[in-house]
């Protein structure tokens, strides 16, 4: 009995009755990870741009996902949730298309604002995802998976920073990243 309590208070039946629910629990890991971070910061510089300049593109992106994240979910609820994900890869494919060919400085203004459109449109689609498979379910299981996924991310928020951390340290892993072949 102890047992079967223990496992529903941290969602394990859960998580074990719905592979879906695993499958976007490891996608908001992956994204939590800002590994690609590391290298916007060396192409940017690449490209001529200056730290200052890179960080006011970052605020871009920012700022586009900030004020977009919770309209997310309303417009993965309001129309489907599979046009969603596929305008939120499209605008990916022109943020990337924009990095690697175009180097005119408003434009990467632009690209920036689309990646965070993008990311905020795949965020709110995600937990709309998980919210209808979870919560039609058990309202209080929808509050156990959330909890399992933001100690994952604050996991993945670490992992990021530390391996950030050991990069900065060891500028040569960067540059053979980053350099044209």
């Amino acid at each position: 009995m102890k047992l079967c309590l223990w496992r529903n208070a941290f969602g394990m039946n859960i998580l074990k009755e719905n592979k879906s629910i695993i499958k976007i629990v490891m996608i908001q890991f992956c994204m939590s990870l800002n590994l690609y971070k590391l290298i916007w910061s060396v192409i940017y510089c690449d490209k001529g741009y200056s730290i200052v300049q890179i960080g006011l593109l970052f605020s871009c992106y920012y700022m586009a996902k900030m004020l977009l994240e919770i309209p997310s979910g309303f417009l993965a609820d309001r129309y489907s949730k599979k046009k969603i994900l596929i305008l939120s890869e499209l605008i990916i494919g022109l943020y990337l298309y924009v990095l690697f060919y175009v180097n005119y400085n408003i434009l990467n203004v632009f690209a920036m604002v689309c990646l965070g459109i993008s990311y905020a449109l795949l965020s709110g689609t995600l937990d709309a995802f998980e919210y209808d498979i979870v919560a039609n379910q058990n309202k209080h299981s929808y509050k156990l998976v959330n909890a399992i996924e933001r100690v994952l991310n604050y996991l993945a928020f670490g992992i990021s920073y530390l391996s950030g951390g050991l990069f900065n340290n060891n500028r040569k892993v960067l540059f053979i990243a980053s350099e044209d072949r």
